[in-house]
């Protein structure tokens, strides 16, 4: 049968079905012939390829059409098939288009045969599946997504696992020892270390709450000064007490020509030696563990410092020394499964030395032991960087908060006991309400300067009692600072805090100096303030009606405006007539606020313009430009 038969019997049969149907039709559809020539394509597949019919019809083959890998399936499997069913269903095929777009496709073919079973022309029906390729991509994404997600999270327990011990040992040895009463210990030092591994403990806790939020791979160094001999030598203090349960010692070499103080980050610097000593510690079964931390360099605001850990352990075979630092990796070995632990301690230290710019490296020899090194830069505090650091304990930052009256809103019998300590030695006056409700009669009945606020209680917690307090119709009261106390991370809960009008957050359990410098700005405040007006008078004046009062102080609001404008424009053109006019439309309303530094300065001044030798810079209508000011402030301040 030759070509030009085997396409009249496709007109033939094409005109007998309606010549334009397959170019109405929402997929694709081509007809090829026995020897694979392409002599029908419609609309929809040359769009889809961009290019023009005339380019295709009996110069192209399907399998021109197709990616290479695609081809050679149609070959070897596609056309086998086809010929012994006479059809193929839902082949997936890629269609390669114009500027090599390409077009996932499902393709079905039938063949067409003569009365002897002679195949006449073959029919592709094609459907553009681009969408479903990409539903498909987005659901394996997911997959991924959920099983790094399970891996996340088993890594994040893992890892509590590991690095919380090391604090919880320096907190229960030490501990243990304080309380036997014919220990010869040095209570000082024991105290120090447990300051330290509480703290510790502390800023782990908060590195492991703000992992949970999906920062892990965001972890940032938190640079502040901090004094590096003492962090290392109190870390150091904490383990030795680990070593010498295996009969060990450790051994420190702590240069003492590295300043005092430097700057980075402390609890992730103790995160890496706290690791390597542990893992020494862990797989040295006699002899010592090393801790060197020496002065390479020093310029005049950076020092440049090498730190190494070493034992005598069991040492590590060559080959499996790059495996050490993949997660949850760990040698098989007797010794190592005695030891236990998760696999991560190396490889936490691997990434936070590089988030300080080193490099953690390792030698290691079978039997004799192994060493861990690195070497990294610390900034140099300048003298201000110094005066602000909050663990140097100055007599002013710990000086007596008299004239200052605090409410404290707490359930926790601990967390009471430990505050009242701190306040009573600060000379504060305080109360305490066990909670919210509590806490809300108690600042309707007592004039507090400031509330420290417990978020979760029972009865009523610190975000109900929080918008009770700021709900209440005396706008004095409404506008008391409310101080969070908060165990949570910060970002998680600023927006319930700021729509609950709190002023501020603390982290639980406080900070005695970042509690103390708090309260010692609002005793600053207090001291400095002056009365502008008595919104207590207002508020009787006009029946005890909230609403009345906020809307009078709105009004004064846009007139005192205006009419210190004017009053300063006649000071400064001596207009001593059109000051007195102003001054008298302020006179009612400065009687009814009970507002007197305002209104003897305006009187002053009156006499004062009078006099020829004036000036608008003299100190009287400074002061009174600044009792204007002031006076504006604290009534926007009752309608905030």
């Amino acid at each position: 049968m030759n070509q030009e038969s085997d396409q009249s019997i496709y007109k033939k049969w094409l005109s007998e079905s309606d010549g334009n149907l397959f170019d109405r039709v929402p997929f694709g559809h081509l007809v090829i012939l026995p020897n694979q020539t392409i002599i029908s394509i419609n609309q929809l597949i040359l769009q889809w390829l961009g290019v023009d019919e005339s380019t295709i019809l009996h110069k192209k083959r399907f399998a021109d059409l197709i990616s290479v890998g695609g081809r050679i399936f149609y070959e070897t499997h596609h056309r086998p098939l086809e010929k012994i069913q006479g059809y193929i269903n839902e082949i997936n095929y890629t269609l390669l288009g114009k500027n090599k777009k390409r077009i996932p496709v499902l393709i079905n073919t039938q063949q067409e045969k003569d009365a002897a079973g002679e195949v006449l022309f073959t029919q592709f029906f094609i459907f553009d599946i681009s969408e479903r390729k990409n539903y498909e991509q987005e659901l394996i994404n997911e997959k991924k997504n959920a099983e790094s997600a399970a891996e996340a999270k088993d890594r994040f327990i893992s890892t509590i696992s590991h690095e919380i011990r090391t604090p919880l040992h320096g907190i229960m040895g030490t501990t243990d020892i304080l309380l036997q009463k014919d220990t010869t210990a040095n209570k000082e030092e024991l105290l120090k270390v447990l300051q330290f591994s509480t703290q510790s403990l502390l800023e782990l806790i908060n590195d492991i709450l703000d992992f949970t939020k999906g920062e892990a791979d965001k972890v940032k160094l938190h640079q502040q000064p901090f004094n590096l001999k003492d962090t290392v030598g109190n870390l150091i203090h904490t383990l030795r007490s680990k070593a010498r349960e295996k009969g060990l010692e450790i051994e420190s070499n702590i240069d003492q020509s590295i300043p005092n103080l430097v700057i980075g980050d402390a609890i992730k610097l103790s995160q890496v030696i706290n690791n390597l000593v542990g893992n020494a510690i862990k797989f040295t079964n006699k002899g010592l563990v090393k801790v060197i931390v020496r002065l390479e360099k020093q310029a005049k605001n950076k020092i440049h410092l090498y730190f190494e850990v070493a034992d005598s352990g069991v040492g590590i075979p060559e080959e499996k020394l790059e495996a050490i630092f993949t997660p949850f990796t760990q040698l098989k070995n007797e010794l190592t499964a005695k030891a236990g632990g998760t696999g991560l301690g190396l490889t936490i230290s691997k990434r936070l030395v590089q988030l300080f710019g080193g490099q953690l490296l390792i030698k290691s020899t079978v039997g004799k032991g192994s060493t861990f090194y690195f070497d990294i830069d610390f900034k140099i505090p300048s003298d201000k960087e110094i005066s602000n650091l909050s663990i140097l304990s100055t007599a002013e930052q710990r000086a007596p908060l008299e004239n200052i009256k605090v409410l404290m809103v707490e359930d926790n019998a601990t967390n009471i006991y430990i505050a009242s300590l701190y306040f009573n030695k600060w000379k504060l006056d305080f109360d305490i309400a066990e909670n919210g409700k509590i806490g809300l009669e108690m600042v309707q009945k007592t004039p507090y300067d400031l509330v420290l606020m417990d978020l979760r209680m029972p009865v009523m917690d610190g975000y109900e009692a929080s918008k009770a307090i700021r709900n209440l119709s005396d706008p004095k009261i409404a506008q008391l600072p409310i101080y969070a106390l908060t165990a949570s991370t910060f970002s998680t809960i600023q927006e319930k805090a700021r729509k609950a009008g709190i002023t501020g957050l603390m982290s639980k359990p406080f900070k005695p100096n970042e509690l103390h410098k708090i309260m010692k700005e609002h005793q600053a405040k207090k001291q400095q303030m002056v009365e502008s007006f008595q919104i207590d008078y207002l508020y009787e004046y006009f029946d005890k009606d909230a609403d009345a009062v906020l809307e009078f102080i709105e009004v004064i609001i846009v007139d005192f405006e205006e009419i210190k404008h004017t009053i300063f424009k006649a000071i400064q053109t001596k207009d001593l007539k059109g000051y007195k006019d102003e001054k008298h439309k302020t006179i009612t309303t400065l009687k009814l606020l009970k507002a007197s530094q305002l209104q003897d300065l305006l009187r002053q001044g009156e006499a004062h313009l009078a006099i020829a030798t004036s000036s608008s810079k003299d100190d009287l209508f400074q002061d009174l430009s600044k009792a204007f000011d002031v006076l504006l402030a604290d009534l926007k301040k009752v309608t905030f």
